[in-house]
């Protein structure tokens, strides 16, 4: 039922958006009546965008005191922290311009606020409204630049009307724009702030921009459009503005007509198109609804809610994607589409959560581990733990059915049932930091006191210890499993190959001569030995450390997370995602990187890696999620979640990636 009221939701959002933008005001109330009262009833996290959308709408029928009171129930309903963010900004604004007095300060700190967090719509809606307070023909101009940069004439137009501009050559192409959109508005619509004699004359005038004007135009866009603090691809922060001063303190001198007048014209002679298709109106009554389609409503691709498949959402993942370890799982998504769910900032998440099945096993900080569907998102079971050492691992138990594994931080291996929480044993072992592995029938565990120990998975038994004698070197880092073998590396720089059968050695520990702070990575025949003297190293696998036929040692860091295939390992450096071809003749001269440039958005990647079906995925420090293109290193999609970082390995199965956040929060993304 309630996906069913998605669309019908959108609708009356559109058309109170449509009525608000060319000013009619008593559509615009009736649609956003109707949107909050569907929001109350069945979709109640839509409940700030219509309450907002209701007070510019009383707003704008001189309701200012009851918009007023609606834009708070409108701030308490918004999320708080950062997801919130960009709608506690655009109401902010409102506040502002319902306010009895003008604070100039004020509006301009929002304005950088805006235009920070890339809603330049707001923004260009806030600089009219300023224009018009503060009588600046400056902040006029910039806002008419803004928005024909968007695509939206009708914005234009007012900030002409704020900054009374229509005799500036800037108007020239606002109106030619403005021609078109009038020409199709519906019958007995009429728009106030072109009702007056400059506007009418200058859309009455159809002198054209010749192309001497169209260079001079072009060029004087960059300005504008830095001012504004939009230059290039890069939105400056309120305190770059400050520092570049942009931020203007006093009323500005005016320029002269020509100085202005390349800051709206060249962009609209490229964009008039645009202007078209934005508001593509045709001539309906104004009650029916087929204006909906026509406005600039935006649904965010992080805003849209899809349903889950009937069949649910299954899909079972291992830490660094198999048991090799290597970095390469399966599933996934090519293109993102919204969201399955959810959920709101909780508890923290201190270790990896794993998927098994149709659940995700997530541990907190208060102790627990939340049983959660991956389809609805749902807290199916909740086990009370010890504080953990370890993450988890998961497995099954034959009679004892499904099994979560962990180690206290005292020490202790614990053992729950994993859907009805109750415990089946537990063991001391020492302290343990890494992922346990689970293989058959069994569990293994390796200590920080250089001890490897297998037990029986269903009751606890011990099965041996490795080595017999002297511990080794401390294992800090995941072991990896292939044919009957353990691999697993030890802080001195040691690498051990021990049977899982017997807990004996297979071959003498071999020196790799350096700290090891990754595990070990295992892809077909190969071992790949990360370590911290930047260098990964081979071995055959089998051949007690033979050298691997068409590999060789690759300098390049692993220690922040890595992906090896046949042919080509990918790593992260810092802000760095970076794929490198392992052909050992490639390394000859210069680093063979796959990519032309490596991968960044500017901010720390916060994930290891991993590759499934072709696409590598992150998440990084700004709190997004990335799906990268293997093979030319481009962005297939992102997913912003709207939290300050990304924490955890990333869990991919078929039709979904879920994210986890550093406020507990946890996104099931959905795609195709």
């Amino acid at each position: 039922m309630v996906d069913a009221m998605a669309p019908i939701l959108i609708s009356h959002l559109a058309a109170a958006e449509g009525g608000l933008l060319f000013e009619q005001w008593d559509m615009a109330r009736g649609a956003a009546d109707l949107a909050l009262e569907l929001s109350l009833a069945s979709l109640p996290s839509w409940e700030n965008v219509c309450r907002y959308l209701r007070a510019r709408s009383l707003a704008g029928q001189g309701s200012a005191d009851e918009a007023l009171g609606e834009t708070e129930l409108a701030l308490a309903a918004t999320p708080a922290g950062s997801n919130g963010l960009r709608w506690r900004l655009r109401i902010d604004e409102l506040r502002l311009e319902l306010g009895a007095t003008w604070n100039q300060s004020v509006a301009e700190d929002l304005t950088d606020q805006l235009l920070q967090s890339q809603w330049l719509g707001a923004a260009a809606d806030l600089m009219t409204v300023r224009a018009r307070r503060e009588k600046s023909p400056e902040v006029a101009a910039e806002a008419a630049a803004l928005a024909m940069q968007l695509g939206n004439p009708v914005q234009a137009a007012k900030a002409i009307t704020a900054g009374d501009l229509w005799k500036d050559p800037i108007a020239l192409p606002v109106a030619t724009a403005m021609r078109s959109v009038v020409s199709r508005l519906p019958e007995g619509w009429s728009l106030d702030f072109l009702d007056n004699p400059d506007a009418q004359a200058s859309l009455a005038d159809e002198t054209k921009v010749g192309e001497d004007e169209v260079a001079l135009l072009r060029e004087r866009i960059d300005h504008a459009l830095s001012v504004a603090g939009l230059s290039g691809e890069m939105i400056l922060s309120p305190a770059q503005r400050r520092s570049a001063g942009l931020v203007r303190r006093r009323p500005p001198r005016r320029r002269g007509p020509l100085a202005i007048a390349g800051a709206v014209a060249a962009m609209a002679v490229i964009a008039v198109g645009a202007a078209l298709a934005v508001v593509n109106l045709t001539a309906p009554p104004p009650t029916t609804t087929t204006l909906a389609t026509t406005t600039t409503t935006v649904i965010e691709m992080e805003d849209m809610v899809v349903a889950a498949p009937e069949a649910g959402i299954l899909g079972s993942t291992l830490f660094r994607g198999d048991a090799g370890r290597s970095g390469v799982g399966t599933g996934g998504i090519e293109e993102a589409t919204g969201h399955y769910w959810r959920n709101p900032p909780g508890p923290i998440i201190v270790r990896p959560p794993i998927a098994h099945g149709q659940y995700l096993m997530v541990p907190n900080d208060e102790n627990i581990i939340q049983v959660i569907q991956q389809r609805s998102g749902d807290v199916e079971q909740e086990i009370q733990t010890e504080r953990f050492g370890s993450p988890l691992a998961i497995g099954e138990g034959g009679e004892s059915g499904t099994i979560v594994v962990y180690v206290s931080d005292r020490g202790i291996l614990h053992a729950h049932s994993a859907f009805r929480g109750n415990q089946f044993w537990q063991q001391n072992v020492g302290e343990v930091v890494t992922t346990p592995l689970i293989v058959g029938d069994s569990v293994y565990v390796a200590t920080t006191e250089g001890r490897l120990l297998g037990f029986l998975l269903a009751g606890g038994q011990p099965k041996w210890v490795y080595p017999e004698g002297e511990p080794a070197g401390s294992f800090r880092t995941a072991p990896a499993f292939d044919g009957d073998t353990i691999y697993l590396a030890s802080t001195d720089g040691l690498v051990h190959a021990v049977d899982i059968n017997t807990g004996l050695a297979t071959c003498e520990p071999v020196d790799t001569r350096f700290e090891i702070q990754a595990n070990p990575m295992i892809m077909g025949e190969t071992l790949f030995m990360g370590t911290v003297g930047s260098s990964v190293l081979t071995y055959s696998i089998g051949s007690c450390w033979g050298i691997p036929p068409g590999y060789t040692t690759y300098p390049v860091p692993t220690e922040e997370g890595a992906i090896v295939t046949p042919d080509a390992l990918y790593y992260v450096e810092g802000l760095n995602l970076h794929g490198v071809s392992l052909a050992p003749d490639g390394w000859e001269g210069n680093t063979p990187f796959l990519w032309p440039h490596s991968f960044t958005d500017e901010t720390l990647i916060t994930t290891p890696p991993i590759l499934a079906n072709g696409l590598i995925y992150i998440g990084t420090g700004s709190g997004n999620v990335y799906a990268i293109n293997a093979e030319s290193g481009e962005e297939a999609w992102r997913y912003r979640t709207g939290s300050r970082q990304i924490r955890h390995e990333l869990l991919v199965v078929d039709g979904a990636v879920f994210a986890t956040t550093a406020d507990g929060r946890i996104i099931a993304i959905a795609g195709e």
